[in-house]
């Protein structure tokens, strides 16, 4: 789907793009060497997939680690520069694709989510993740759940796989390929442990044993992992780094200051087979910013936001714009440069804002180059990996030229089907299967059973924001937690699209008709569900200001925000259960019952829809000029 008018006339448009996989088996150079017969295919464009630095060996580029290094493992930017020219040389453009909604976590590569893991709230690069620091849960305030273990936490344990190791003036926990920092200000419980056995061997009155209490001190006197305050955030950072340079130092210049800590270090590891062993690690692991558990137990207690249920890939808030500028430093670079032409935004419904996102992309481009931009004009050539479903339409405010094509695919897919057999396909399919429910049953089980199990945490959480607005109402506190729980969970299974995209300028009718229509649904599935619930729902998910009325009582069991707080609350929470919709709709869609419902399998394709079954010439045509 492509649109172009004078508003959204791009800069650089290609008629026609070659894509091409990157990584480290065909990094940048080879790219490189292929242009040239690009251009002799009479192709106008050059569309790479992410090559920003990523997890190490990843083949897809989707894990961005650093938004802001052009991933060595694929050339560095010296490859990157030589690639570009080749693009400039053969008259080509260039579209990148470029995923601003998460960030890869899984590894000691991303040096923002490791400062995150050190220094919890009080981490600079706190804001910049989709993080919950005040879960339901209160062994988790202040913390962030780390689910990388293999098996329950006290059984790693004790089986002495979780390693205590001493690395340039710090220490750091190792767990298989995981390299976790550990909270500095914890440090001294382990260094006190060696410099009691310092004090015996190197003499009460060694300076350098006087430097490492020093050290020590100043570790246990430095601001804790919960401080909000800014001043205190930058203390604690500066005083970190300068301890760990101090000590680095130190063990370089007194090797016996090294042996002492080593030797705390084994005793803190403990002894397989010693359960005792281990108490004095699970105290110190206990006071860091992070708990680390099972990974069975993110589907319940995660208390950050994903992308879909893959624990390796963290949510980003790009819409603080301290963090959109952070992520989009190089990008914008290369867009100056005349070395990125456009670009494919990688999963858009996932962001808390995509109109807002879009805006800010456009404008950074139009910074780039120097020029003036039109309100809701898109000189960038934009593509949003958007997936509209049946009937849909791309939002009107989007600042973007067009979706990546999966519903044109499958509406051309369509007309090589014939429709007339439709119901004799679905006839040999039942007497083959001796399944006969139709796909819209398959579809709901399947997103209630992904809510059940893999994303039953984020709707524990949106369940519970739903609880804390109603109980701040009188006209709705009698709402019990289970019952708001329920209907979001209900509502949800019936969704007929991916998401909404409500906002702070409010909602529009294509908005008001999915609500409405997943709201129906789910009346008709569960007729015993108290009414209400559905009334409040839809005010929850249609916000308005505390002063609105709407026209004619078309609001049956109104329940109006007592001010602008409330109303403030509800639009949050709109907003945040519409980055829940999608990953719902796309598990329970494409990962589960595309392989439960198998009538014609070319059907089953990202964007489709098994049913109906083909679509005329003429259908074909009517959505193309749509």
């Amino acid at each position: 789907m492509t649109r172009f008018d004078e508003r959204h006339r791009p800069r650089y448009a290609p008629a026609s793009t070659y894509r091409f996989q990157v990584h480290a088996g065909f990094p940048l150079d080879q790219v490189r060497a292929a242009i040239s017969y690009v251009d002799r295919l009479g192709i106008a464009g050059c569309y790479t997939s992410p090559y920003f630095t990523a997890a190490p060996g990843s083949t897809h580029g989707y894990d961005v680690c650093d938004h802001n290094e052009i991933s060595p493992e694929l050339g560095g930017r010296e490859a990157h520069d030589a690639f570009a020219e080749a693009v400039r040389a053969h008259g080509l453009v260039h579209i990148v694709d470029f995923v601003p909604n998460h960030m890869g976590v899984g590894t000691t590569g991303n040096a923002w989510w490791h400062d995150v893991l050190e220094n919890g709230p009080s981490s600079p690069a706190a804001r910049f993740f989709d993080i919950d620091w005040t879960p339901v849960k209160a062994e988790l305030h202040a913390k962030l759940l780390l689910p990388i273990l293999g098996d329950q936490y006290g059984r790693v344990l004790e089986r002495g796989e979780l390693k205590l190791a001493f690395v340039d003036g710090g220490l750091v926990l190792r767990y298989f390929e995981h390299v976790l920092p550990i909270n500095p200000r914890q440090a001294p419980r382990l260094y006190n442990v060696a410099i009691e056995h310092l004090s015996r061997e190197l003499g009460p009155q060694n300076p350098h044993l006087h430097e490492f209490l020093s050290i020590a001190s100043s570790l246990q006197n430095m601001p804790a992992y919960t401080e909000r305050d800014p001043e205190k955030i930058a203390e604690r950072q500066r005083e970190k780094e300068v301890a760990r340079a101090r000590l680095a130092r130190l063990v370089n210049d007194e090797p016996a200051i090294g042996e002492g800590i080593e030797a705390a270090v084994r005793s803190y590891n403990g002894k397989p087979g010693e359960p005792a062993s281990f108490d004095l690690l699970h105290e110190l692991l206990e006071a860091q910013a992070y708990r680390l558990a099972y990974w069975r137990a993110a589907s319940h207690e995660i208390n950050y936001r994903r992308f879909f249920d893959i624990n390796t890939l963290a949510g980003l808030r790009v819409e603080d714009p301290a963090v959109f500028a952070a992520t989009h430093r190089l990008l914008e670079e290369l867009i100056r440069a005349g070395s990125v032409h456009g670009i494919r935004v990688d999963h858009p419904d996932g962001l808390f804002d995509p109109a807002r996102y879009f805006e800010m992309l456009q404008e950074l481009a139009a910074h780039a180059w120097g020029i003036e931009r039109p309100a809701g004009s898109g000189p960038l050539y934009v593509l949003a990996e958007k997936i509209l479903s049946v009937g849909e339409r791309l939002p009107s405010d989007w600042a973007v030229h067009g979706t990546t094509g999966y519903n044109y695919l499958n509406e051309l897919n369509g007309i090589f089907v014939d429709g007339a057999q439709g119901r004799r396909l679905k006839r040999v399919y039942a007497k083959l299967t001796g399944r006969t429910e139709s796909f819209e049953d398959v579809l709901y089980a399947a997103k209630r059973l992904i809510m059940e199990t893999a994303m039953a945490s984020e709707l524990n959480v949106l369940a519970h924001m739903l609880d804390r607005i109603a109980e701040g109402n009188r006209k709705s506190r009698d709402f019990t937690l289970e019952s708001l729980r329920n209907v979001i969970q209900e509502v949800v299974a019936c969704f007929p699209v991916y998401r909404t995209y409500v906002d702070e300028r409010g909602w529009t009718p294509d908005d008001r008709r999915v609500v409405e229509q997943a709201i129906a649904r789910a009346r008709r599935r569960n007729p015993a569900m108290e009414a209400s619930l559905f009334d409040f729902f839809r005010e929850m998910m249609l916000p308005r200001d505390p002063g609105d009325q709407p026209p004619n009582e078309e609001r049956r069991g109104r329940t109006p925000p007592l001010d602008e707080a409330e109303a403030a609350e509800r639009l949050h929470f709109a907003m945040k259960l519409q980055q829940y919709t999608g990953p719902v709709q796309a598990k329970g869609l494409e990962d589960t019952s595309f392989y439960r419902y198998n009538v014609l399998l070319s059907l089953n394709e990202v964007g489709g829809v098994p049913s109906p079954i083909g679509r005329s010439v003429d259908a074909f045509h009517e959505t193309n000029a749509a």
